[in-house]
């Protein structure tokens, strides 16, 4: 088992491997392995539109998403747009927010990008640590 973010590094090293050395079937399987990886990154719940890996190495990942503003009274008020980078660190990685800061909203992604990204997910991908959920529903 290993957290999310060092499963989506091992995972994407091993698919650009296999790109560049045109092992196609190991390309497909990694491929499927990191969407379902994906999918464990902040999704709904203001994340509208989700969250795209953009890249992820060993010593960066860079995100980007999207997060749909909400007023007092529940209805929309506008998105705003975002890249996250998250940096390995001794003590684990650092995140950095990009984007406009609309009602402290960089602090809100950087939260749900800290609990979602030290979630434990065993070697098929599958969440083993079910904390980020219900952090999220807390929140909300």
């Amino acid at each position: 088992m290993a957290t999310l973010i060092n499963q989506l590094a091992v995972v994407n090293d091993a698919l650009e491997r296999c790109k560049a050395n045109n092992k196609t079937e190991w390309v497909e399987k990694h491929s499927e392995h990191l969407k379902k990886l994906c999918n464990h990154l902040p999704s709904g719940s203001g994340y509208d539109n989700g969250t795209k890996l953009l890249s992820a190495t060993y010593e960066k990942a860079i995100f980007s998403t999207s997060y749909h503003h909400t007023n007092e009274h529940g209805c929309y008020t506008g998105w705003t747009e975002h890249v996250v980078t998250v940096k390995a660190a001794f003590d684990g990685f650092t995140i950095h927010v990009s984007g406009k800061d609309k009602n402290g909203v960089k602090e809100v992604i950087q939260d749900d990008f800290y609990f979602a990204l030290n979630q434990e997910v065993d070697n098929e991908g599958n969440l083993v640590d079910k904390n980020y959920k219900e952090f999220r529903e807390l929140a909300l």
